[in-house]
């Protein structure tokens, strides 16, 4: 039973970084918010997603809570009235 519940947050975290691999929500590089945390996504692993905030801190999110949250991709946003090109 231990085995079973600790496998399960393992699984979920696999699950979200499939999801984040799929919908490519964000890049390296990239300023996001996800949820409450905004920072310059640093790394995309299997378990976790790094962003570094504006005040130099690493933040680590399991991606389980990257593929649950909100994300605002601050790097893509058009601005006001919606005119530009995304690349």
């Amino acid at each position: 039973l231990a085995f079973a519940l600790a496998a399960q947050d393992t699984i979920a975290n696999l699950f979200g970084s499939v999801v984040v691999a799929i919908d490519q929500p964000f890049k390296l590089g990239e300023t996001v918010k996800i949820g409450a945390f905004t920072g310059t996504v640093e790394d995309i692993g299997l378990r976790s997603t790094k962003l570094r905030a504006v005040d130099k801190s690493l933040i680590v999110l399991p991606n389980k809570l990257v593929a649950s949250e909100v994300v605002t991709n601050l790097a893509r946003f058009l601005g006001w009235g919606g005119l530009g090109v995304l690349s």
